[in-house]
């Protein structure tokens, strides 16, 4: 989970406008500017969480896990070119290559260098390959123990 420093503004006809943030290291989830501190757990609406990715820098997506998950709002740091990837279902891994292009804002498609194409579902942070292989950050190579 990313804890991000948030300053909000106060500007009329804005209530939780948000002036600027950045993500936050762990000495200040001990220090003192714990208090600017916000986490998932604090957004309640879409909204707030594009927000907070916007102030941040085109890194961070915001994303929206749907009605039934908890906690629904969530900021993530995006995926970029170059990037080692794996894709994995069930306990299952293996690797893919590198990341070779990702399409434009909201990044529907993600293209590795072994030809795998990834698509997002919906507003989440879940890429899926043939509708079943999730996208996996770094080279991971498992098998299932069970089988």
């Amino acid at each position: 989970m990313l804890y991000f420093k948030v300053q909000r503004g106060t500007q009329p006809g804005f209530e939780r406008q948000v002036e600027q943030a950045c993500e936050a290291t762990e000495a200040d989830r001990e220090g003192p500017e714990w208090r600017t501190l916000e986490c998932r757990n604090d957004w309640r609406t879409f909204a707030d969480a594009q927000a907070i990715a916007t102030a941040c820098g085109p890194d961070y997506l915001a994303i929206d896990n749907g009605a039934n998950v908890s906690p629904r709002y969530d900021v993530i740091k995006m995926h970029k070119v170059g990037d080692p990837v794996s894709y994995g279902f069930n306990g299952d891994s293996y690797p893919c290559g590198e990341i070779v292009s990702i399409s434009k804002f909201p990044h529907r498609v993600i293209v590795t260098s072994e030809g795998q194409k990834f698509y997002r579902r919906k507003e989440s942070g879940s890429w899926k390959y043939q509708s079943t292989w999730s996208l996996m950050r770094g080279h991971v190579s498992t098998t299932n123990p069970e089988f």
